[in-house]
């Protein structure tokens, strides 16, 4: 089971696809799947960065955080994700020390205007964990 983006003009069923449903009423391909996908003209992928891989690890560090601060089991794999140490047993305050010190190491690939508001979102979630830090209202 796959799913492939076409424009509405190309979109077929090919020959060898099983399907459950189609609400289209797409055509059928006499090409198996496999037969189609050597015919398809493939886009070269675009040039990246030196640091698109970085930039990303920094725009997913709130999301870490976030996942620090709901202490969900999986903090430490979202840490390691954009970047940090696996530590299965770090309590929350050392992830988002953990994250800090990214944040830092990312310096040089990442604009400011970046920077500047993951390193507030990290204050915030630093808050929200103090002991006697209010709680958001979710209703």
């Amino acid at each position: 089971m796959d799913w492939y983006v076409y424009p509405r003009s190309q979109a077929a069923w090919v020959a060898d696809a099983k399907v459950i449903f189609d609400e289209q009423g797409l055509r059928r391909l006499d090409d198996t799947f496999r037969e189609h996908q050597d015919k398809r003209e493939v886009q070269p992928p675009a040039p990246k960065a030196a640091n698109a891989h970085r930039l990303l690890q920094v725009s997913l560090i709130p999301v870490a955080a976030k996942y620090v601060v709901r202490r969900s089991a999986d903090a430490g794999r979202m840490v390691e994700f954009v970047g940090g140490p696996y530590v299965p047993a770090a309590v929350p305050a050392e992830y988002l020390a953990i994250l800090r010190r990214l944040l830092v190491q990312y310096r040089d690939d990442a604009p400011e205007e970046m920077l500047a508001p993951v390193s507030r979102y990290l204050d915030l979630a630093e808050a929200v964990l103090q002991p006697n830090s209010p709680r958001l209202s979710t209703s």
